[in-house]
This record gives structure tokens, sequence and C-alpha cells, in this order.
């Protein structure tokens, strides 16, 4: 089961196994300070074996851009890169801001590749089948895609 650690109507974070899954909404400096204070629990406990990273960017909520969100959003990723096993990120919908927003994203990292592997899906249900098996090979976990999946979805219905 996920174990959530924090969350408002604009977020949520939490992990399961080795997988720590994030819900961006409205993204406040506020918001991303409370993300960095769970993800340093979560890096504390998963740091030995690393961990995946699952994303799911909530449809029609846009980024605030307010200043420090940025720079406090790079400090985390700086901080958790070198644990990072691989990365899914979830932009759902199949609309034109969607396909815009994914896109972007494509172009920004064929420019500026990360330190790990990265991809883009459009469900849930893809990005787990996929990022679980990254993470499993490296840990040894038994995390099963469809539990992982079944987590993501109803915490997405239920808090967010």
């Amino acid at each position: 089961m996920l174990q959530v650690l924090d969350s408002d109507e604009e977020f949520l974070i939490g992990f399961r196994s080795n997988i720590v899954v994030i819900f961006w909404g409205r993204t406040t400096l506020e918001r991303i300070q409370r993300i960095g204070v769970a993800q340093a629990k979560v890096l504390e406990q998963l740091k030995d074996t690393g961990f995946g990273s699952f994303n799911v960017i909530l449809p029609r909520r846009g980024t605030d851009a307010l200043p420090g969100v940025q720079e406090e959003r790079d400090r985390l990723l700086t901080l958790c890169e070198p644990y990072t096993i691989a990365g899914a990120i979830v932009i759902e919908g199949t609309g034109m801001l969607a396909t815009a927003t994914r896109a972007t994203y494509n172009a920004v990292e064929k420019i500026r590749p990360g330190k790990f592997p990265q991809k883009l899906f459009g469900t849930i249900d893809e990005a787990a089948s996929w990022l679980v098996p990254q993470c499993t090979a490296r840990t040894g976990d038994t995390l099963s895609v469809k539990d992982l999946a079944w987590d993501v979805t109803a915490a997405r219905g239920i808090r967010i």
C-alpha cells in the first residue's frame, strides 16, 4: 500500500517499496518545501538501495512561476539524482495542452539529459509497467506493476 507522507488539494508525496510517488498540481514554494521535507525522510530510508521516481502532472493545473520555486525544485533534484534509479513522468490527457507539455519536456530532455533514465507516459499503467522492472531489477524487490498502478490510481482518486 502507498504510504502517504504529505498531501493537500494540489499535491501528494508518498512511497511504496522503493518507488517515490509525487502528484504535482499548482506548485508554490511552501508546497515544494513540504515535498523536500518528505523526500529527505524517504532518502534516509532508501539511499542504500536507490529509488524510482513516479511523477504525475495533474491536468489543467499549471506550475506557478513564483520566486524560489524553480530554485527549490532544482535543489531537490540535485539532492536526489545520485540515488534515483529511473523516473517515470505521467502527463495525462490527449488534448492539445497535454501534447504540448510532452513535446516541451522531450525537447528539454534532448538539450539537457538527466543523470538517470527518464521517460514520459500518458497513463499511470504505462508508467508503472516501465518503472517497476527498472527498480526491481536493481533492488531485488517483489513489487508488482499491477500493485503499484492500483496504489497510484487509488491515491489520485482519493487524495487529489
